[in-house]
């Protein structure tokens, strides 16, 4: 199930159209949650901090049992839980773009290691099969070291960003990305270069997309776990905040 983020003004609390306050630049659509619904898993808030770029922020929670499932796709037979939000499916072959946002991490977070958190993805599709949530390409993890990348598309990982920077912090994320894959045995010039704070923490170059027909990309954040199956008891509840979200064409 799908359900277009809406917010309503209660309180300080926005819940479940799109407020002209809470302004994704770049993005031409709302957001849709993805599978969770559930009401504490995503609300629009004032910034707890004090210290966001934007005055609103984005609060995701996920707690033990966070699973949900549609006609496509089951959580809950798959070890896995969220709370995610999804953009719209855009063409992007030859494309060149930057996606960015700040993600604040409390203090008491606590990591599910052997289990596994995403706090960002960028998907492929094929946009003949609107049924399909399509495949990852590339992962912002996080773990009890430290933020890293995955690209799922050819299984590396990233240095490790210290923990210890992240935790009590607003930390900024950017991918700049160029979507391009290998024709004829020719290898493309796409590439993805994903920076922390402005650091450079990852840097490839060749294939950023598969072949098999995918040709519509989709950014999706929050909190995505999985792997849950390894862990001996129950996962701890995770908090995350998010703010300024942005999309940036570059050809």
């Amino acid at each position: 199930m799908k359900l277009k983020i809406c917010f309503l003004f209660i309180s300080i609390i926005f819940t479940g159209c799109a407020s002209t306050s809470l302004n994704r630049v770049g993005f031409t659509s709302t957001f849709e949650r993805s599978l969770n619904t559930k009401s504490h898993g995503y609300n629009v808030i004032k910034d707890p901090t004090g210290s966001a770029p934007t005055e609103l922020v984005e609060r995701f929670e996920v707690r033990a049992g966070d699973c949900s499932r549609d006609s496509v796709w089951s959580d809950c037979e798959n070890a896995r839980e969220r709370s995610e939000i999804a953009s719209e499916r855009m063409t992007f072959m030859g494309k060149e773009e930057k996606y960015s946002w700040y993600m604040y991490v409390p203090e008491d977070w606590k990591d599910i290691v052997p289990a596994s958190n995403i706090h960002g993805q960028i998907y492929q599709v094929n946009k003949l099969n609107s049924n399909s949530y399509g495949a990852p390409l590339l992962g912002i993890m996080l773990t009890n070291r430290g933020i890293h990348v995955e690209n799922f598309l050819k299984y590396k990982q990233s240095n490790i960003y210290d923990i210890d920077k992240v935790k009590g912090k607003w930390t900024k994320i950017e991918i700049h990305a160029k979507w391009l894959m290998e024709v004829d045995g020719v290898m493309p010039d796409g590439f993805y270069k994903v920076y922390i704070n402005d650091e450079l923490l990852y840097d490839y170059s060749g294939n950023t997309v598969s072949s098999y027909g995918i040709d519509q990309i989709y950014m999706k954040y929050g909190i995505y776990r999985f792997n849950l199956n390894r862990l001996g008891s129950k996962p701890p509840t995770q908090i995350v905040y998010y703010s300024n979200v942005k999309k940036e064409k570059i050809n």
